[in-house]
């Protein structure tokens, strides 16, 4: 109970830190995934702190209107760095679940340890416009012993007409 509990008070102070500009384009799986690959590339680059320290800079490369990028250590799920919510640095959110009981980090820390080392997960999370509980997709790639993140909102399928 106190995880679920605290999942839900961690979502809802990341729904009220809302990351999109008024009016911008809902973002895509190619915008976030090329975040990512951006994100890798530098953190192959640059020292660990450093690059941490970039992904977390508001007006820097990391952050595109409602895309942040988010690493964590691949074997204990602790957050290394934070795009939007820096509280939640050096905590291990492992046991972090969805409004449904998915497992956000775990179902991440597989796709990252999966033969490709990279790929996508799909849980609810709150939309930052609305705080309503919707589809979330993130993409997550495995560099050395951490994983690089980066995940958005689909935009609503339009009805059938």
């Amino acid at each position: 109970m106190a995880v679920r509990v605290g999942t839900l008070l961690f979502a809802c102070l990341l729904a009220l830190a809302g990351s999109g500009r008024a009016g911008a384009e809902p973002a895509s799986a190619p915008q976030a995934m090329a975040l990512v690959k951006k994100a890798v590339a530098y953190y192959r680059t640059h020292p660990a702190q450093a690059a941490y320290a970039a992904f977390m800079n508001p007006q820097g490369p990391f952050m595109q209107d409602d895309l942040y990028v988010v690493a964590h250590d691949i074997r204990t799920g602790v957050n290394l760095a934070h795009g939007k919510e820096p509280r939640v640095l050096g905590q291990s959110l492992l046991d972090l679940r969805d409004s449904e009981g998915t497992y956000i980090i775990r179902d991440m820390i597989k796709v990252a340890n999966s033969p490709g080392h990279s790929g996508w997960t799909e849980y609810k999370w709150p939309h930052p416009a609305t705080s309503k509980w919707v589809l979330k997709r993130t993409y997550t790639e495995k560099v050395g012993d951490i994983m690089i993140s980066c995940g958005y909102h689909p935009a609503p399928a339009a009805p059938a007409r």
